[in-house]
C-alpha cells in the first residue's frame, strides 16, 4: 500500500512540476492538486488502516514537516530589523487572534452542541493559524502594498508558533479530566513542556546561529551545507527538547526567533531552504491530508460544512476588523486581511498531535470532519479568489490619496517563494 502512496504522490509531484511555470498566472495551487490526487486515491480504496493519521510514519513526517516550517517561518521574520513595519501583525497577534479563538469556540458550541467547551476551545485553536504557504500568492504579489503584505507574512509566520503553547496547555487540561491527574502534575507538565522548550530553543537559536553565523563570515560553509545547517538546527533544537522534557515544537519556534536574529544576512539562505528541502514536505502533507479526507466524506454533514464556512468568514473576518480599530486602514483593507486567512499545514498538523492524545473516539471525529472540512475549503476557496479579489483591492488602493496607511513605505520582509504554490511574482 505504501508504494502506491509513494507513486501516485511522486507522479503528482512530476506532472505539476512540468506545467508549473505554464499555470503560475492561473487559479490552480500545488495544494489544491496535491489534496485533490489524495482525494483521489483515498475514494479509489487505497487506504489501510496501517497507514493512517495515527501511524507512526505520518506522525513523524507531519512533525519533521511542522518543526522545519516553524523554525524557518520564525527565522525569516527578523523582529529587530524589521520592528517600524510590525504595528499592523500586532494587532492580528495581540487582538484578532485571541478574538478569533473566542468566536471560533462559541460557533463550536453552537453547532456541535455535544462538546464541552474545552473540546469546543481545543477545536478553535486547531484552526486559527493561518498559512504562510497558502498565503504567498498575496505575499509575493506586488500589486498589494508592501505593508499589508508585510502584515499578512508576518502574522501567518508567527501565529502558528504563538497558539501552540495554548494548543499543550488545553490538550493536556482536556486530558486531566479524563485520566483525573492532580492539578499539581498538571502544572508541572506545562512548565517543563512551555520553560524547557523555550530555553531551549533560546540556547540552540543563539548559540547555533552564532556558529554559523561566524562560519559563513569566514567562508567555511558552502552554500548547500548553510541550508543543510539550518536543517540540523531545527532538528537538534526540536530532539534536545524532548529529550529534556520541553516540547519540541515550541523550542523550534523559538529556536528559529533566535537564529534569525543572530543570523542578520540569513534571509535568502532561509528562504531557499524552505523552497528545496521544506516544501516536498508540506506537499506530501497535504497528499496524506487528501487521502484522509475521502475516508471522512461520508460522515461529512451540513454542520460540518457551516462551521467551515464561518471559521473562515466571521470566525476570522470580523476579529481581523475589531483589531484595526484605530489603524485608520481602509475598510477595503480589514476584509481582503480578513479573507485572507487561510488554514492549512497548522490546523493540519495540530489535528494530528491531537488525534495522538485525545481518548474520545466521538471528539476525534467531530474534530477530524470539522478541521477538514474547513482547511479542504480553504484551499480550494482561497486559490481560486486569490488574483481576482488581488485585483480588485489593488484598484482600491490606486484610489487612496498617498497619505493611507496602506501606502506607508516599509522594509519589504522576506517571504518563501511562491513558485511551489502556483502563483507568479508580480513585477
Amino acid at each position: 500500500m505504501i508504494e502506491v502512496y509513494i507513486l501516485v504522490f511522486s507522479f503528482a509531484v512530476l506532472a505539476f512540476g512540468l506545467i508549473s511555470h505554464r499555470i503560475e498566472r492561473m487559479v490552480i495551487t500545488a495544494p489544491m492538486v496535491f489534496v485533490i490526487a489524495g482525494l483521489l486515491t483515498g475514494s479509489a480504496g487505497y487506504v489501510a488502516p496501517e497507514y493512517g493519521l495515527g501511524q507512526d510514519l505520518v506522525l513523524i513526517l507531519v512533525e519533521l514537516t511542522l518543526v522545519l516550517t516553524l523554525f524557518t517561518d520564525a527565522a525569516r521574520i527578523n523582529l529587530p530589523r524589521h520592528w517600524g513595519t510590525v504595528s499592523i501583525p500586532a494587532r492580528l497577534l495581540a487582538i484578532g487572534l485571541p478574538l478569533t479563538i473566542v468566536a471560533g469556540m462559541a460557533g463550536a458550541a453552537f453547532l456541535f452542541p455535544g462538546l464541552t467547551l474545552l473540546e469546543a476551545l481545543l477545536l478553535a485553536i486547531i484552526l486559527t493559524p493561518t498559512d504562510a504557504g497558502l498565503a504567498l500568492p498575496i505575499v509575493n504579489n506586488r500589486l498589494v502594498p508592501v505593508r499589508i503584505r508585510n502584515a499578512i507574512n508576518i502574522e501567518s509566520g508567527l501565529n502558528d508558533g504563538i497558539v501552540f503553547p495554548l494548543f499543550v496547555i488545553v490538550l493536556a487540561v482536556l486530558e486531566s479530566e479524563i485520566f483525573s491527574i492532580s492539578t499539581g502534575s498538571i502544572l508541572t507538565f506545562l512548565l517543563e513542556q512551555v520553560g524547557l522548550g523555550v530555553l531551549t530553543g533560546i540556547f540552540i537559536g543563539l548559540a547555533g546561529g552564532w556558529l554559523m553565523s561566524r562560519a559563513i563570515g569566514r567562508g567555511w560553509m558552502t552554500p548547500t551545507y548553510q541550508r543543510l545547517g539550518l536543517v540540523a538546527l531545527a532538528f537538534i533544537t526540536w530532539a534536545l527538547a524532548g529529550e529534556i522534557g520541553g516540547n519540541g515544537f515550541i523550542a523550534a519556534f523559538t529556536g528559529g526567533l533566535f537564529a534569525g536574529y543572530v543570523m542578520k544576512a540569513m534571509g535568502k539562505k532561509v528562504i531557499d531552504f524552505a523552497e528545496a528541502e521544506g516544501q516536498l514536505l508540506i506537499l506530501a502533507v497535504f497528499f496524506i491530508f487528501g487521502i484522509f479526507m475521502a475516508t471522512l466524506l461520508p460522515g461529512m454533514t451540513w454542520q460540518y460544512v457551516a462551521y467551515a464556512v464561518i471559521s473562515l468568514t466571521l470566525v476570522r473576518m470580523i476579529p481581523v476588523k475589531i483589531s484595526f480599530a484605530g489603524s485608520h486602514l481602509r475598510p477595503q483593507t480589514g476584509w481582503f486581511v480578513g479573507w485572507f486567512g487561510p488554514r492549512g499545514l497548522a490546523s493540519i498538523v495540530l489535528l494530528i498531535l491531537a488525534l495522538q492524545q485525545l481518548s474520545s473516539d466521538a471528539f476525534s471525529r467531530t474534530i477530524s470532519l470539522a478541521v477538514g472540512a474547513t482547511v479542504t475549503l480553504s484551499v480550494f476557496a482561497h486559490g481560486i479568489t486569490t488574483m481576482p479579489l488581488i485585483g480588485r483591492y489593488a484598484k482600491a488602493v490606486s484610489g487612496m490619496s498617498a497619505e493611507a496607511p496602506e501606502k506607508e513605505e516599509v522594509e519589504e520582509v522576506p517571504a518563501r517563494s511562491s513558485v511551489i504554490f502556483g502563483h507568479h511574482k508580480e513585477d
